[in-house]
């Protein structure tokens, strides 16, 4: 990597950073008492992104040696210099750092020590405890999946970051069938944690909860119509605080003038009782990272203060382009695709009102528990937008 920027600067960019990925997945499913999709899978990925005269380039390969790594660094620069003669929204970053640091997550159990027979048959009863539950249950399926991704970040600006993650995840998901009604319920554990996670988990919080509620909502009476007073869960609040605003919070969406909050910073655009923060820092969750990757420290961000708005999630591009404080949010799918700002672990920031004081406020109304997903629909096309996390 060290020689991939050394070849960068020799070639005349201005900014260069390499990202190089390993990662480990396993997958297994079970589906009405048969198996479904199983795999597991391990890649390699070198991600090479340079900035010359305001134009960038971008090359990834996917077998790592020293010359397809030297090609891959001639190819960005040669794409960067062609595209730099008919760019007008000229690129630069930030001059933020050095970062360096080597960090991993702390697990008791590593997945990858866990045999495939062991995770299968831990899918299985997961599953057949909701099949089981009652005759009118007529789809069960049951999921696990764990992940293991080293990513070593280094740039121009001397960041050297060495990142090892570690999640595992378990789900079922659930169908009920009664005369001509059909209702479906699901429950999902997922964290930065290993094996110890599944370990943790019974039956009867995840399979037989999924399953009671799949059957109750086939005599659950219709929610009331029209405008109703509500209280929502935080299941809910997060979904909002994400889809509604986070996505604007997005500085590169900003910059480029495709959100609604362009040009609002230091204004009141809610009551005083919202504040909104997006955190990467919280143990544990997720959407959790000490460091984005780009090699950025992560940091925790106060969006909303008080119904004002107060600051956007950044990258080093818009770091630069708008004068805002790095919040370490910039984000990748993989190493063969360019890091583009996104949010982490986005919410409503504790009140002082109790649970149990909202409901005392309410004559009648409704209590909001959970959802299923949430989406922002664009009318222009663009890679990240819109997806639900």
């Amino acid at each position: 990597m060290d020689n991939v920027l050394k070849l960068a600067e020799r070639l005349g960019v201005d900014f260069a950073d390499v990202r190089l990925k390993e990662s480990e997945d396993t997958y297994a499913s079970v589906e009405d008492g048969k198996a479904g999709r199983m795999y597991s899978a391990m890649y390699d990925t070198l991600g090479i992104r340079v900035l010359v005269n305001g134009a960038w380039g971008f090359s990834s390969v996917g077998q790592i040696s020293k010359r397809l790594a030297f090609k891959g660094t001639r190819d960005a620069v040669a794409l960067a210099r062609a595209a730099s003669k008919t760019v007008k929204d000229k690129g630069k970053v930030a001059q933020i750092g050095p970062f360096k640091s080597t960090e991993k997550t702390k697990v008791k159990k590593d997945p990858r020590d866990v045999s495939i027979e062991e995770k299968v048959k831990m899918v299985s009863e997961f599953e057949r405890a909701a099949r089981e539950y009652d005759k009118r249950i007529v789809n069960t399926i049951a999921s696990y999946g764990d992940g293991y991704v080293r990513q070593i970040i280094a740039n121009t600006l001397g960041t050297r970051r060495d990142l090892t993650e570690i999640g595992t995840t378990l789900g079922i998901y659930v169908v009920s069938h009664e005369k001509d009604i059909r209702e479906k319920a699901f429950e999902h554990r997922g964290r930065r944690e290993g094996y110890e996670l599944v370990d943790s988990l019974t039956v009867d919080e995840i399979s037989i909860r999924a399953a009671k509620r799949a059957i109750d909502l086939l005599s659950a009476e219709k929610a009331p119509a029209g405008r109703q007073d509500i209280v929502i869960s935080p299941a809910v609040s997060g979904l909002l605080a994400h889809e509604a605003l986070g996505h604007n919070a997005e500085a590169d969406l900003v910059e480029r003038g495709d959100s609604i909050l362009k040009g609002k910073l230091g204004e009141k655009i809610a009551s005083d009782m919202v504040s909104i923060s997006d955190d990467p820092t919280i143990d544990g969750l997720n959407g959790s990272h000490p460091c984005d990757h780009e090699g950025t420290s992560s940091v925790k961000t106060r969006i909303i203060g008080k119904g004002v708005l107060n600051q956007f999630m950044t990258n080093l591009e818009s770091c630069a382009k708008l004068g805002l404080p790095p919040t370490g949010s910039a984000r990748a799918a993989g190493a063969g695709v360019r890091p583009i700002v996104r949010m982490s672990n986005t919410f409503f920031d504790p009140g002082k009102l109790s649970l149990e004081e909202l409901l005392e406020g309410m004559n009648r109304g409704l209590y909001l528990k959970g959802g299923y997903w949430g989406y922002v629909f664009v009318e222009f096309p663009f890679f990240g937008l819109g997806q639900a996390s």
